[in-house]
């Protein structure tokens, strides 16, 4: 408020830091109005000898030096902090348990704590788990989450060779829920094709609090482990196009999906939500064969429709019957 007047206003504009607590304030702008209504004069004490020997302390320069030593410690601490965390996570990512051990005592925590902490990191059985986190409600609600994921991926999609691993760490800061990782064996020690997670980014662009996720994958690793594999390329061409009619379809309509791909068929659905008539519009212009609609009426007799998109013709088929019926 220097410049200011008795009653003088004036306008000011600030940037709320990115650490803000305010999540919805953090790293925005904003405008405040400050009017000045009265001085109040007060007698700073003269930073002298006489104030530093107050403090007891020699004189004004030792002072200076104990304040700028004591800043230089405290930094130098916080960047020893960091490094020790950095190597921490890497030992851990690399499931180097006994160093991870040797760091923990390092630190000062107890054996009894540190060997816990280690059969929380091995343990992938989720039950197990579960039990030695009783006591972290938070925990245990992300936990049950994770399990949730975890039959999605085996029970729908078909994925059964996932288990929960508790020592991936992913370097990034913004990460902020699950995260994963996919492996080829037969490339042996450097097996991981790919990594990835749950991460917060848009809120540090100023944007608004958005779940997002995404992953980073390693081409070459990928295609020598297939070549390895002898893996056959499949042929480019899609089969049938699922619509689920609404949000509360899609679970259904991913089951038709992946049963249908079981069989052979070359199948995909709509998750972007783009409504029946741009579902029609898009598999129109890849050029798909047959559409299934799936509807909440129609499943009440474990019923779809089919659509034969070069004739137009619709049909209500019976789910058990729809790969006779388009193959």
């Amino acid at each position: 408020m220097i410049g200011l007047k008795t009653n003088e206003e004036k306008e000011f504009e600030l940037t709320f830091p990115e650490k803000y607590h305010n999540k919805n304030l953090a790293g925005k702008p904003a405008k405040f109005k400050v009017k000045l209504l009265a001085v109040y004069k007060r007698t700073l004490p003269e930073l002298n000898d006489d104030f530093a020997k107050g403090l007891g302390i020699e004189s004004m320069t030792k002072l200076k030096e104990q304040v700028h030593h004591n800043v230089e410690h405290e930094e130098h601490h916080k960047e020893e902090e960091r490094v020790e965390i950095e190597m921490l996570e890497k030992l851990i990512d690399k499931s180097q348990f006994n160093d991870v051990i040797s760091c923990l005592r390092d630190f000062g925590i107890l054996e009894k704590n540190a060997e816990q902490f280690i059969e929380i990191l091995k343990t992938s059985d989720s039950k197990e788990i579960l039990k030695l986190i009783e006591k972290d409600q938070q925990a245990k609600n992300e936990m049950m989450k994770l399990e949730q994921i975890i039959e999605l991926l085996k029970n729908v999609f078909d994925i059964k060779n996932c288990e929960i691993k508790m020592s991936i760490v992913r370097g990034l800061d913004y990460y902020k829920g699950i995260v994963f990782e996919i492996d080829a064996p037969i490339l042996g020690a450097e097996k991981q094709l790919c990594g990835g997670g749950a991460y917060e980014l848009i809120t540090l662009f100023g944007g608004k609090e958005t779940s997002t996720s995404g992953f980073a994958i390693g081409f070459d690793r990928t295609i020598l482990a297939l070549e390895l594999e002898k893996y056959n390329f499949p042929k480019q061409k899609l089969d049938v196009f699922v619509i689920p009619v609404n949000e509360k379809l899609t679970k259904k309509s991913l089951e038709i999906t992946q049963d249908l791909r079981k069989q052979g068929l070359s199948v995909d659905m709509d998750l972007l939500k783009r409504g029946i008539s741009k579902s029609l519009k898009y598999a129109s212009s890849i050029d798909v064969d047959k559409i299934i609609i799936v509807g909440e009426k129609e499943l009440e007799n474990d019923s779809v429709t089919i659509r034969d998109m070069k004739t137009g013709k619709q049909e209500l088929v019976k789910i058990n019957n729809l790969y006779q019926k388009i193959h």
